[in-house]
């Protein structure tokens, strides 16, 4: 079969003194909306001042979520609140696990909500958000502390339009019967019936020992348009997608960090398949690792899918990924498309290919990159 590589103004076999990359650093915050003005909501419902509702797990009692004196201590309750009169979540530093016992249960985030963590109590602007100092941590934690075969299968499940701001959010374990063996840290309650993509926005957002047989953090499955933000992956896992598996749907990441991420299979951080449309730009991928080929992303292709796999790659880094077969930073097969453009990649290794793999009637077209240290093979 044919594989078709392109590889136009790359600069082979530099050493690293000298070169410069482009890379953004995630602990840059990005502006942030105004908090909107008080609404009126309807009867049925009291009035909450200025769209707010504030939760925190440290309050005395549970509260009406007015104020930060007055404040949730329920996190769902909360959410649940919010599904009913639109209000948008301030949710303050603390550690909030899913209420029971049973697997099954996770955090709801309904269709059009919006959820700001990493508070400190009493915060009056967005401003205040640290996710480093002041964390608001989402825990699938809910059994045994540290033992991960009774955490929550989803930490979150999340409807469509969506936002999800400054969280931490850990320890899912999906390991079970589908859907339960997918997205640990979220997952994306997907509606076939309504033929209509769903959107969901993460902003500032750490995903971390999360674990899962498919997309150890984030599994996206059907029609989607993901947006990922200044975020941070590490220490996920799965069998396919150490980090997130895509099929189907667009997935968009800016100014992202994927670090020691791994999958049993292929994929250390990212699988992208059946039709997947993905753009990466300014991400750094870091020693992230895949038991048999693309240490850091893997592509592929289901000859069912409505259309090519593609990834287009800008300004990202690649370093000491590692893969057993093929391609040590990225693995192209079955057809897929890979255009990366001003990119370093240095240091990653795999018997065959150490930075790309492209096989399969797939192609890979390759502008000015840089290869550090080393094989420059691809």
């Amino acid at each position: 079969m044919k594989a078709y590589l392109i590889i136009t103004s790359a600069l082979l076999f530099l050493s690293s003194a000298g070169c410069q990359t482009h890379i953004e650093m995630i602990d840059q915050p990005s502006s942030e909306e105004n908090i909107p003005e008080k609404a009126a909501v309807t009867q049925q419902y009291r009035k909450i001042q200025g769209g707010i509702l504030y939760v925190d797990a440290n309050v005395e009692k549970e509260g009406n979520g007015r104020s930060w004196k007055t404040a949730y201590r329920s996190l769902q309750a909360a959410l649940d609140a919010a599904a009913r009169n639109g209000a948008e979540l301030w949710v303050a530093t603390g550690t909030y696990i899913p209420q029971g016992t049973s697997r099954d249960n996770c955090f709801t985030i309904a269709d059009g909500i919006k959820i700001y963590g990493s508070l400190p109590p009493g915060a009056t602007t967005k401003e205040s958000q640290d996710t480093v100092t002041t964390p608001t941590i989402l825990s699938g934690d809910i059994g045994n502390r540290g033992q991960t075969e009774d955490n929550c299968y989803h930490v979150v499940s999340a409807g469509t339009d969506v936002l999800v701001d400054s969280f931490v959010i850990s320890d899912g374990t999906a390991v079970g019967e589908f859907p339960n063996n997918a997205g640990a840290g979220i997952h994306f309650a997907v509606r076939p019936e309504t033929h209509k993509p769903y959107t969901i926005t993460l902003n500032r957002v750490i995903f971390r020992d999360n674990q899962a047989e498919q997309g150890g953090a984030l599994f996206v499955n059907g029609p989607a348009d993901i947006t990922i933000d200044t975020s941070y992956f590490t220490t996920n896992s799965a069998r396919y997608g150490g980090s997130i598996l895509s099929l189907a749907g667009k997935l968009h990441c800016n100014n992202v960090h994927f670090f020691a991420n791994t999958a049993t299979f292929d994929g250390g951080a990212l699988s992208l398949g059946d039709g997947t449309q993905a753009k990466l730009t300014s991400c750094l991928f870091t020693n992230n690792n895949a038991g048999r080929s693309g240490g850091a992303i893997q592509l592929r292709n289901n000859l069912a899918a409505s259309g090519k796999t593609s990834l287009f790659v800008d300004d990202s880094l690649f370093s000491g990924n590692r893969a057993r077969d093929y391609g040590g930073a990225v693995h192209n097969s079955n057809s897929s498309h890979l255009y990366m453009v001003n990119s370093h990649l240095h240091d990653n290794f795999a018997q065959e290919n150490n930075n790309i793999a492209t096989l399969d009637d797939s192609l890979s077209k390759i502008e000015q990159c840089v290869f550090i240290g080393g094989k420059s093979d691809t």
